[in-house]
């Protein structure tokens, strides 16, 4: 928290001015999704912006705010440069504020995933029906693989959990659920496959009972004003780095991935027909 609070200082001196954006003191500010422990988000993003720096020229600032609402908002304050968006806060983005898409994550060579409903082995759930009257862990109301997908398909599967809690990311309701705090943990696929190095035999504590529909990964976007010389170049230094072997372990642990590919708005439809299907208005999820 006091990290955050740091970096929003410093945002209110640095966005002052357009003028001289990229310099030292206007560095070009790059938000990253909360979806994982804050620490590792850190860590790993000055090394990631270090490299940045090196190769354009440009200064960076990293910043990781508190909730995915916050990097929406971002845009709306004309405070993020570009963002490391999760899907669904890329889409309210660019309904909302005209936030550009330009590279998709691959994992594992996939430019799509899905989320998953993990429940403890020796649990007596089955089936999403058993998930009737039980406690569920969500991500961040914006997660589409913590939150949005499985609530979506709980709704279409007439579920209804006995309570939900909102755990701010996947690795924390993973955690929930190893202590018996939920009895269900939403998240995105393999997620707690990530926790192994912490708990080595994980895979045979929890248990996947369902999968959510496949969506497009989560995107690298920015402001629709920003400087298309000054992103052509990010770009070009990003996947020089994801080619780098301290890259790609970097961007690994960072954000589970293993690469990029081009993004286009209409990847995400998917997730429009989500939103609407919910009856909620984009203006209720910001």
């Amino acid at each position: 928290m006091k990290k955050y609070i740091t970096l929003v200082i410093l945002m209110a001196i640095f966005c002052c001015s357009n003028k001289g954006k990229g310099t030292e003191f206007n560095p070009i500010t790059i938000y990253f999704m909360p979806a994982i422990d804050t620490n590792v988000i850190m860590k790993n993003s000055l090394k990631l912006t270090e490299f940045l720096r090196k190769t354009t020229g440009y200064y960076f600032m990293p910043v990781i705010p508190v909730s995915y609402s916050d990097v929406i908002n971002s845009f709306a304050e004309n405070k993020a440069d570009a963002a490391l968006m999760a899907s669904t806060a890329y889409v309210i983005s660019n309904e909302k504020f005209g936030v550009v898409p330009t590279l998709k994550f691959l994992r594992d060579g996939k430019s799509a995933y899905r989320g998953q409903i993990i429940v403890l082995k020796r649990s007596k759930i089955k089936t999403l029906e058993h998930i009737n009257d039980k406690t569920v862990a969500y991500t961040d109301e914006l997660s589409t693989t913590g939150y949005l997908l499985p609530n979506l398909l709980f709704k279409m599967s007439r579920v209804i959990p006995k309570s939900e809690v909102f755990s701010s990311n996947h690795y924390n309701s993973i955690e929930m659920l190893l202590s018996s705090k939920v009895d269900v943990a939403c998240t995105f696929e393999g997620a707690h496959l990530r926790m192994k190095n912490k708990y080595p035999d994980i895979e045979k504590q929890v248990k996947i009972i369902q999968y959510t529909e496949y969506i497009s990964n989560d995107v690298l976007c920015f402001r629709k004003n920003f400087n298309s010389e000054m992103k052509s170049k990010v770009i070009a230094a990003l996947l020089e780095y994801m080619h780098s072997e301290n890259g790609k372990a970097v961007m690994k642990e960072l954000l589970g991935i293993d690469g990029f590919t081009i993004a286009k708005d209409e990847d995400y439809d998917l997730i429009r027909e989500a939103l609407k299907a919910t009856g909620k208005n984009i203006e209720d999820f910001m």
